[in-house]
């Protein structure tokens, strides 16, 4: 995770952060705020952009999914404990950018997805 301080972009351990293409970066109430898309490598999420679903699968067994939208505002919540993969039905959200944060018995990763 990424956080802006002032002008300047930190890990959360104050070291200097420098963002790439794959970072998403947006400011929010006049204040600039940061957030590093975090890949975990076992991770899928598919198709993108998406329709109607959006198909989750891990490695490891899958505690909760969360979708956030470019607001910062949690839209959708779904606990999924005990499997390694899910569906969540994104045919009624509006065409855009979202967040998917997807927490494991073992990780924390977030995605970039896009709904058309």
């Amino acid at each position: 995770m990424a956080l802006y301080v002032g002008d300047s972009l930190f890990h959360h351990d104050n070291t200097p952060y420098t963002a790439n293409e794959h970072d998403l970066i947006a400011k929010m109430g006049g204040a600039p705020v940061g957030m590093e898309e975090l890949s975990g490598n076992n991770v899928l999420v598919c198709p993108n952009p998406a329709q109607n679903q959006l198909f989750i699968q891990t490695e490891d067994i899958i505690n909760r999914v969360s979708v956030i939208n470019i607001a910062g505002q949690t839209i959708m919540n779904m606990d999924v404990n005990d499997y390694k993969s899910t569906s969540l039905n994104v045919s009624g959200l509006s065409s855009g950018v979202y967040l998917v944060q997807i927490e494991t018995s073992s990780d924390f990763t977030i995605k970039r997805g896009v709904i058309q």
